[in-house]
């Protein structure tokens, strides 16, 4: 399903994007929606407790593929 979404969802995995991206706009881009950020508006905003919030900014942290293993 998601290959059809329009705009297509990101690569969380991709080494570059985890790189550039810091935890700070990843949490606003999930308590503000994508709209806040210039991204898309159909990432909706997200009423998350602070513990929640750090959970998902490190389950996302997890998806990236290291390079040269």
């Amino acid at each position: 399903m998601g290959k059809a979404l329009d705009p297509p969802s990101r690569n969380l995995a991709d080494p570059e994007w985890q790189k550039k991206t810091s935890d700070g706009a990843i949490m606003n881009v999930i308590l503000l929606g994508g709209e806040s950020a210039g991204l898309s508006a159909a990432m909706p905003a997200n009423d998350l407790s602070p513990e929640q919030l750090k959970a998902l900014v490190k389950l996302i942290r997890s998806f990236e593929v290291k390079t040269g293993q």
